[in-house]
């Protein structure tokens, strides 16, 4: 599969700025001359520039443009210690900012023990005698259940709740629960992750454009027509797309329910990964609180606001899909 335009756009970019063929200092094609130049959207451009600006290549000025930063403002510095003191020094300034830590300074190891001694009390021993449920522990369950009907406005059963380790366990499985193996449809541009982990199922995948209120509804229905006797698995982020940050419009959202009911092989997977993050009030409400016919598949995860070691997600099914599940991966353990 090709790579999308704003990979393409990227790579041209930071190969011409390292040889020298765009100059430090030098002024930018403004986003609409971009996008002229080489056939492709403003938002296309906009994706690329704002990467652009994040690593260090360019730098916008108000009401200007953007221009080309000095090479050596992103390029690695080699720092030559001397002493142990000047090591330690260099250690102490550096800062992780991957996306996948928690700061565990700030993480309340007090109350976590509490609850896991209250886990392991005498009275509820029995766990570790458990040998569990395929779908994973039903009070787990029950309390995601709960969870996701308070905050999210999800309504649904403890048993469509399926625990796993991750969302790209739930994403390999997904493709078991169908008689044909799906059409992928995926945001563009989107997380890479998903789109590697849909690749190994050896499924088709089709990069649909985000524009402003989120995946473009033409262009899936267009790829629907196209692929009118497939069963498709729309992969959509509603509430905080990546990397553009777009929180997709309430017309928007009632557009893709529609198409998911418009045929028995239309599926919409709502990948929920940080809407607990919210500067004021509560979450949004989801994609799936609007789902009355059984098409949405809602995963979620602890990842973000707990930690990653702890490895828990998990999947809400419809009850159409649940019993396929529950036949196919009876004879398999929890991964929790």
């Amino acid at each position: 599969m090709r790579k999308p335009l704003y990979e393409l756009l990227y790579s041209q970019i930071t190969s011409d700025i390292k040889n020298g063929t765009l100059k430090a200092g030098e002024k930018m094609p403004s986003v609409r001359q971009m996008a002229e130049k080489n056939g492709c959207s403003i938002n296309t451009v906009l994706t690329t520039y704002s990467m652009l600006v994040s690593e260090g290549y360019i730098f916008s000025k108000e009401k200007s443009g953007y221009y080309v930063c000095p090479l050596e403002s992103f390029l690695s510095p080699v720092i030559e210690t001397e002493t142990k003191k000047q090591t330690v020094e260099v250690k102490e300034k550096f800062i992780d900012l991957s996306s996948n830590l928690v700061d565990s300074s700030v993480f309340p190891f007090s109350t976590i023990k509490k609850l896991y001694r209250h886990a392991l009390s005498n009275d509820n021993v029995s766990l570790l005698e458990n040998a569990g449920q395929s779908e994973g522990e039903e009070d787990l369950r029950l309390s995601i259940a709960n969870f996701v009907h308070s905050y999210k406005g999800i309504k649904c059963s403890s048993d469509n709740v399926i625990i796993g380790n991750g969302s790209s366990t739930h994403l390999q499985e997904l493709p078991t629960l169908f008689e044909q193996k799906p059409l992928f449809l995926v945001e563009d541009p989107g997380f890479k992750n998903t789109h590697d982990i849909i690749q190994d199922t050896k499924c088709q995948i089709i990069g649909i454009p985000v524009d402003n209120e989120g995946a473009d509804i033409n262009q899936i229905r267009e790829q629907s027509r196209k692929n009118k006797d497939k069963v498709i698995l729309l992969h959509i982020s509603p509430s905080h797309q990546f990397p553009l940050g777009i929180t997709m419009s309430a017309k928007r959202r009632i557009e893709i329910i529609s198409w998911a009911n418009e045929s028995p092989n239309h599926y919409v997977i709502e990948d929920d990964y940080d809407s607990d993050f919210r500067y004021n009030g509560r979450p949004l409400s989801s994609l799936c609180s609007m789902d009355t016919k059984g098409k949405v598949i809602y995963i979620g995860t602890f990842s973000r606001t707990l930690t990653p070691a702890l490895r828990i997600s998990y999947m809400i099914l419809p009850n159409s899909i649940k019993a396929k599940y529950k036949a196919y991966y009876s004879k398999y353990p929890c991964p929790v």
